[in-house]
């Protein structure tokens, strides 16, 4: 699930800027933020940041923004934090909330979840609506891979409860169900491979009362991996007193696995 600020509030505050106080640069951010939302990210990020230096500070602070978001689905992370880390603290919640989820989103595609949690905490208080859940969503997918799974349940439902978007509603319903410890048998580059796998040990499963292996699709630092898993449980230890099977690694519900001091899980092709 991909974080898209709506940025409805946003321009709504630029549209009813009073002319005499926008003059010209006010038309020009308009047709930029209408380039953004169009996909024409090059051409929105050179008009904004060429906006960006106004010396009108409202204007040139939302092309800030514009730049920001555009660096930031141009896969330019350095433009990305140059203009949207200065708006993370700003009094307009419609440029400090965008700026700080979109940040959140930046460091946890990289797998760097402790530097993305910050941001999402604080865009759960800076926005609105759908932009608000999908905020929530992400803080506990992030609390997940932490390895706080039960901090993250109370996000999952207010995203769930919060939310006109039922790709979004079922992510976190999901989510929610499977948050906790399951037994993992391998992460493949190949969903082939991970189908072959959830084949080979079905018998066993099936005899182990552990009911049908499911294959979970992660995406983490650039990465897509296919991972064989197999029951749900509240603790670790529940899970460890199962785990009596060859090639299996305990790891987390939702999320990457947690790594060493439990045992990561092989990836293979």
């Amino acid at each position: 699930m991909i974080y898209r600020a709506s940025l409805i509030p946003f321009l709504t505050i630029l549209l009813i800027l009073p002319a005499c106080n926008a003059g010209q640069k006010s038309g020009d951010l308009v047709d930029t933020l209408a380039q953004y939302h169009a996909g024409q990210y090059d051409q929105s990020f050179t008009s904004a940041v060429k906006l960006a230096s106004n010396r009108q500070k409202p204007t040139a602070d939302k092309a800030r923004l514009i730049a920001g978001l555009s660096a930031y689905q141009l896969g330019d992370e350095g433009g990305a934090t140059r203009y949207l880390e200065p708006l993370t603290d700003h009094p307009d919640r419609a440029l400090s909330g965008p700026a700080n989820a979109h940040l959140g989103l930046l460091y946890a595609k990289k797998g760097q979840h402790p530097r993305a949690l910050p941001y999402f905490e604080r865009a759960t208080q800076l926005l609105e609506g759908n932009d608000l859940a999908q905020a929530h969503y992400h803080l506990a997918l992030t609390l997940q891979k932490l390895g706080r799974a039960s901090q993250a349940v109370p996000h999952l439902t207010i995203a769930a409860s919060n939310t006109t978007d039922p790709d979004l509603k079922a992510a976190a319903d999901l989510a929610k169900q499977t948050a906790g410890y399951t037994l993992q048998f391998g992460a493949y580059a190949l969903p082939s491979n991970a189908q072959k796998r959830a084949r080979q040990i079905a018998s066993a499963l099936r005899l182990a009362n552990l009911g049908e292996a499911r294959i979970v699709t992660y995406e983490s630092a650039g990465r897509t991996l296919h991972h064989v898993q197999a029951g749900r449980f509240s603790t670790s230890g529940a899970a460890h007193r199962r785990g009596g099977f060859n090639g299996c690694f305990l790891s987390m519900a939702v999320g990457v696995a947690r790594g060493a001091r439990e045992g990561a899980p092989p990836h293979h092709a």
